[in-house]
Order: C-alpha cells, then sequence, then structure tokens
C-alpha cells in the first residue's frame, strides 16, 4: 500500500495493547516502507534505513526493546512467481548475522505439482527447511488445532474401517467472490481451498497418532505425510464440479470460464487402517450456509446409539455426537486459545517460538498436489464444463446422492441437473 510511515502507525495503533508509553516506545521501532520488493536496490535500502533508524534510538528504548542477538522474520505475502528473487535478495542483505533468521511463505505454493516443486527448490537453495515455514492459516484455528486431542479421547479407539463408514470433509461460503475474481478465477477452488486447507484436515484425521511420548514438533508433520503418501490421486471420475450461476458476469471473469466454484471429489487412502473407507471433500462458494466441518460416518457400536461425530471447525469449534434419529449433543467445546487476533495471530507465535508444527513441511505439499494434480490438469486439458448450481443452493444436483450420507438436506432450489459423469 502507498502509505507514509506516519499513516502506517496510525493505521495500527488503534489495535494495539498497553498503557501509553509501552505503545509509544514500540512505534518508535516501527518503519514502513514503500517500494519495489523485488528490486535489490529498493529491498537493501529498507534494510539500511532500518539499521539507521536502530542506531538513532534513545539509549533507554535500546536497553528496554533493542537485544544485542538480533532474530529476524521475512513475511512473503507475494506472488509466488517472486519467491526465489525475493528470497535470493534477503540472503545477501537482510540476514540477521547475530540471530535466527525466518522465512513466512504466503500461498499459493504453486498451481500443481511441478510448478510447486520449483518454488520449494527456489528457497531450498537459499534457506534450510528448519528456516522456511510455509503457513497455512487453518492450521491455526482452534478447530483444527484440536482434532488430534479430540479424537484421542473418543472411548471408541482410534477411528478406522473397523467402526466408521465414510468421512466428509465440508467447506461452505454462502457468497461468491466479492470483488476477488481476478484472483480466484486462475486458481479456483480446488486449488483456494482442498490442496491445502482441506487436505490438512484430512490428514490430522486419518494419520496415525505420533504419541503423546513424541518429543519432536516434528512428528506430526511425519505422520501428516504418511498418509498423505498413501492417497491416490484423484481423477475426473472420482470428482463433481460446478460453478455458481452468474460467476462468469461478475468483475474479472471470462466469459467463458471454466472455473470450478464447487468441487466434490473422492479419497483413497491405500492403507490398512482405511481401505475401502470413502474420504469426500467437499467445498464450495455461493452455497446455503458458512461452515467448515469434518462429519464422520460411524458402524453400528452395539448398545450405543451414536451414528455420527461431528468435528465444527467454524463458526464455533465444537465435537458433537448425533444419535440415531437426529437428536445431537455437544460433547465438547474447543476453547479459542490463549492468543488474541485469530489463526495468524496463533500461527505467528508459533514462527517466534520457533515451532514448526503447525506449518506445512516439503514433502507433505508434494503429496498434496500429487492428489489433486492429475484431476486439475484433465479439467484444463480437456475444457470440462462444471454442472451449473444455483446460488444458496446445496450445489449441483448430481452431488446430491453423497450429500445425503452425510445431513438431512433440502434438495429444492438446486438447478438443473445435467446427465452425471462422476462414479462417485
Amino acid at each position: 500500500s502507498n502509505k507514509t510511515n506516519s499513516e502506517f502507525k496510525e493505521g495500527i495503533q488503534p489495535y494495539l495493547k498497553g498503557d501509553k508509553s509501552e505503545i509509544k516506545a514500540f512505534l518508535d521501532i516501527c518503519y514502513y516502507c514503500v517500494g519495489k520488493y523485488h528490486v535489490a536496490r529498493y529491498l537493501k535500502a529498507a534494510f539500511d534505513t532500518i539499521l539507521a533508524i536502530r542506531k538513532a534510538l534513545s539509549r533507554e528504548i535500546k536497553k528496554k526493546y533493542i537485544r544485542k542477538c538480533e532474530n529476524r522474520i521475512f513475511y512473503m505475502a507475494i506472488p509466488p512467481s517472486r519467491f526465489s528473487s525475493v528470497a535470493a535478495i534477503i540472503k545477501e542483505a537482510g540476514m540477521s548475522s547475530t540471530g535466527w533468521n525466518r522465512i513466512v511463505v504466503e500461498k499459493p505454493f504453486g498451481r500443481d505439482t511441478e510448478s510447486s516443486k520449483v518454488l520449494s527448490e527456489g528457497l531450498k537453495a537459499l534457506f534450510r527447511e528448519d528456516q522456511v515455514y510455509r503457513i497455512d492459516h487453518y492450521l491455526g484455528k482452534p478447530g483444527v488445532r484440536a482434532i488430534p486431542k479430540l479424537l484421542a479421547k473418543l472411548d471408541m479407539g482410534p477411528l478406522s474401517r473397523s467402526n466408521v463408514s465414510s468421512i466428509l470433509i465440508n467447506w461452505e461460503e454462502n457468497f461468491g467472490t466479492q470483488g476477488r475474481g481476478g484472483y480466484f478465477d486462475p486458481f479456483g477452488i480446488i486449488r483456494d481451498i482442498a490442496q491445502n486447507h482441506l487436505t490438512q484436515i484430512l490428514a490430522l484425521i486419518a494419520m496415525n497418532s505420533p504419541g503423546d511420548k513424541s518429543t519432536s514438533q516434528d512428528s506430526t508433520r511425519a505422520a501428516k505425510a504418511a498418509v498423505l503418501s498413501k492417497i491416490s490421486p484423484v481423477g475426473v471420475a472420482e470428482a463433481i464440479i460446478g460453478q455458481y450461476r452468474g460467476y462468469r458476469e461478475e468483475k474479472g471473469i471470462p466469459g467463458d470460464s471454466i472455473t470450478p466454484t464447487f468441487a466434490l471429489m473422492r479419497v483413497n487412502i491405500r492403507n490398512s487402517r482405511w481401505r475401502d473407507i470413502p474420504f469426500y471433500i467437499r467445498c464450495g462458494k455461493c452455497l446455503k450456509s458458512k461452515i467448515c466441518e469434518v462429519v464422520i460416518n460411524l458402524r453400528p457400536q452395539g448398545k450405543k446409539n451414536v451414528e455420527k461425530l461431528r468435528i465444527r471447525i467454524q463458526p464455533k469449534p465444537a465435537l458433537e455426537l448425533e444419535m440415531v434419529g437426529g437428536d445431537r449433543k455437544e460433547l465438547h467445546l474447543i476453547p479459542s486459545g490463549d492468543i488474541d487476533g485469530g489463526a495468524y495471530a496463533v500461527l505467528l507465535h508459533d514462527v517466534l517460538k520457533g515451532v514448526q508444527k503447525s506449518f506445512v513441511r516439503f514433502d507433505e505439499l508434494q503429496l498434496a498436489w500429487k492428489i489433486f494434480t492429475p484431476l486439475l490438469h484433465a479439467l484444463e486439458r480437456e475444457r470440462i464444463s462444471p454442472y451449473q448450481y444455483e446460488p444458496n443452493s446445496n450445489g449441483p444436483p448430481a452431488s446430491l446422492r453423497v450429500l445425503r450420507e452425510f445431513e438431512n438436506i433440502d434438495v429444492s432450489n438446486t438447478g438443473k441437473a445435467k446427465p452425471p459423469r462422476s462414479k462417485l
């Protein structure tokens, strides 16, 4: 944003906590610089300015706020095409020589397996994996972070094919692109939501427990990578894609766009624990609700009359039991945590502490892309037209059979059906 340093400070001041002297002292060591971040001389000038400001600070502020050991975080919320060039400038001119250096990278991490690998290799040539933090803000949400502990508390033992018949990871928004069509259309719902957020949730549900005695913060990421490596690539036959009516009329959207705004995909895990158990990933814009949840259909459990487990990620994170007959019992409310500011604040706190557990590792990223790349390439190569569906509906009619397994839904207002072409 083309702001002055003063305007930047005025903008953030209302969100700062503390007394007036603490806030002033903090703002005195803040600096906002406008420039072409991918051009070496601009970025180097910003680093030089920060050093000059540091030297000019009063002795009192230096003593209280400035450490001899300088630690630096570089947050790259920039186009992926600039990752490598900006990282190279940081490596040359921005690194601290007295403390740690950490690079935070925002999605999208590429468009497919190969482009993601190129981006990651560019970073790996400059930084160690323990310095790179690939941020997926869903991994900072209380409902997602609580999944392993919630599942460990179940009195039916670990979830597996012996007690589960099917699982749905569901994400809905009840609005469209809201003026972000120019960003959304080149990516679509599978790249924007399914490949990252929902695949991470799937991995947390399906992974083997790292165990309470594990001391390695990488054990959870290794467990996720292990289960992701057993997932078969999704093909066209395992997917139903849709696009809400009116999408092509929105600003920034080509009139002949075939970009999916809805996707329902069946995922198969090739291991003994989950063999033949369908996992469904469902995500869409302009649907009836704004929700993210996991719905687990259970097999009959003797005298127990629990039919479904429901982990609500948002809104109001909670674990619910759904009984035979449809009654629901809220079992565990999920606390919001000790850190204000939402998922990003939680994850940035982890960056400060050097905790990488909730950041995506290189192998996780590659494995997730391998699941969806064949489908994405087929959709684009063959220009497969998505099913049309009405806004504020349950999505394409072809997807409703699967949805009925998990929800008591109203199947009205769903748009006109086309002949089904999926094996879901």
